[in-house]
């Protein structure tokens, strides 16, 4: 029978090896939830103050041909904005996915026992009778 003080011990760095790789994950996704949330009141912010100056450049225009102008003038930048607010997103996309892997591969690292690879080899026949014949 195991002594009482070693079984806390076991329970104890059982708990986290279990719990750190958790605790790490959900600081991770927390930092980019934060970063894409601030980005996103960034983009709105922006839009919202574009948005009013383009209305007053609309709301002075008193010939067609100055509308027509404006207007193009108008999707011109919207069309940019847009195609950068693309951009960022995906940057902040791939950097969420480079540090998902990042994270995965350590986790991994401490998780797997050193000499027993990675557990994603073939699992080897045991001769049953699903066996492929040749």
């Amino acid at each position: 029978m195991m002594n009482p003080n070693d079984m806390y011990g076991y329970w104890s760095n059982m708990s986290k090896m279990t719990l750190q790789p958790f605790l790490e994950w959900n600081n991770l996704c927390l930092k980019l939830v934060e970063r894409s949330t601030q980005q996103q009141l960034e983009i709105i912010s922006d839009y919202l103050s574009t948005g009013i100056k383009q209305c007053q450049t609309l709301g002075n225009v008193r010939k067609m041909e100055d509308f027509l102008k404006a207007q193009t003038e108008i999707s011109t930048e919207m069309g940019k904005k847009t195609m950068q607010t693309s951009q960022n997103n995906m940057n902040l996309f791939m950097e969420g996915t480079e540090a998902t892997r990042e994270w995965a591969e350590k986790t991994m690292s401490r998780c797997v026992p050193h000499g027993t690879g990675t557990g994603s080899e073939e699992p080897k026949s045991s001769g049953g009778r699903h066996q492929k014949t040749a």
